[in-house]
């Protein structure tokens, strides 16, 4: 509750004293079961509370006298708004703030005399309004309550023939899901229908909201499903294939047995026509390096194998292995440190 610019403080107080006929705030002593009313300390601080003047207010509230009751209160704000009554500390009456100070006055003398408030913060009190009743006590005549409904049917019927204009020609777009790559209409700008962007969501929401990551700038922007088309890109991403099929083809390959193409062992004796080797200090044929002893078997044709192994075959393992024979030289960097 407070006090209009161009109302006196008198006119003020006989409204606080309109609205305590019905705020009645009083409670039972407990020592001798009596009604003690805090009226009038409650009526005071209002009437401080609501002063429009901050001046006065605070004028008030240092007085001397800190606990005075509501009359002297009144005539103690009466005096000051006296000393300070002048041209240029009111409000002009014919400016736009005054007409509706005003009118918003008279407009609060104009309600229910006997309608309780809640200005004084009492809890189930009900405010001012145009029907004055309790908020959900109201129970118009049944004549109203038919009428209500007769209007809500015809309203019903309305909204069904719009609906019905409204969705031809449309369609329920299908959902989206992360991952998903979709273009983006502009909705601003000079083309607001073109679609200059693409992106992928990273989030859904309800209500067909989609968060998308743009491509390039990689800002993240809230979107209907209206404006977002799905697109299959030109290059999407390899797929990662794993390593287990190739596994098993490898462990198959390797449980077969490999034959190399290579003379095969001799199991049996030398037969009496194979080329004799000749000795290390033979000077008859031309010069040659150290001799590997390799044996051969029977010359066999190509038709007289058994068929389990093939003609010519040897194993590798039975072979010495190869060792180079280029001498070996310490570099030359090495001859300026002491090499242990």
């Amino acid at each position: 509750m407070h006090q209009d610019r161009d109302e006196p403080i008198w006119n003020f107080g006989a409204h606080i004293r309109g609205q305590a006929r019905i705020c009645k705030y009083s409670t039972k002593c407990q020592g001798c079961e009596l009604d003690v009313s805090f009226m009038e300390e409650i009526l005071r601080d209002v009437l401080i509370r609501g002063i429009a003047d901050q001046e006065i207010q605070m004028e008030v509230l240092g007085h001397s006298n800190q606990n005075p009751s509501f009359e002297e209160a009144l005539r103690i704000i009466e005096a000051k708004e006296a000393g300070k009554r002048s041209a240029s500390s009111l409000l002009d009456t014919n400016g736009a703030e005054a007409m509706q100070t005003s009118s918003s006055y008279k407009k609060e003398q104009k309600s229910h005399p006997d309608e309780p408030c809640g200005y004084f913060g009492r809890i189930g009190h009900g405010k001012r309004d145009f029907i004055p009743v309790h908020p959900g006590r109201y129970k118009p005549h049944i004549t109203w309550q038919e009428t209500l409904a007769l209007r809500k049917g015809a309203l019903r019927n309305r909204h069904m023939r719009g609906a019905e204009q409204w969705s031809e020609h449309t369609k329920r777009l299908p959902p989206l899901v992360v991952g998903d790559h979709v273009r983006l209409q502009n909705q601003v700008g000079l083309n607001p229908k073109k679609w200059d962007y693409t992106g992928v969501v990273v989030e859904v929401r309800q209500f067909d909201q989609y968060v998308i990551r743009v491509d390039g700038s990689g800002r993240v922007t809230l979107r209907n499903k209206r404006f977002l088309r799905k697109y299959e890109p030109y290059n999407p991403t390899r797929q990662v294939h794993s390593v287990g099929p190739d596994l098993a083809l490898w462990r198959a390959q390797s449980s077969t047995p490999v034959y190399p193409t290579l003379t095969s062992p001799n199991t049996t004796a030398p037969s009496d026509d194979a080329a004799p080797v000749p000795p290390a200090n033979c000077t008859a044929c031309p010069p040659h390096g150290t001799a590997v002893q390799t044996t051969t078997g029977p010359q066999n044709s190509p038709d007289d194998h058994d068929g389990a192994t093939p003609p010519n075959a040897a194993y590798p393992g039975d072979l010495p292995p190869r060792r180079s024979t280029r001498p070996t030289h310490r570099p030359a960097w090495h001859q300026d440190f002491d090499m242990m």
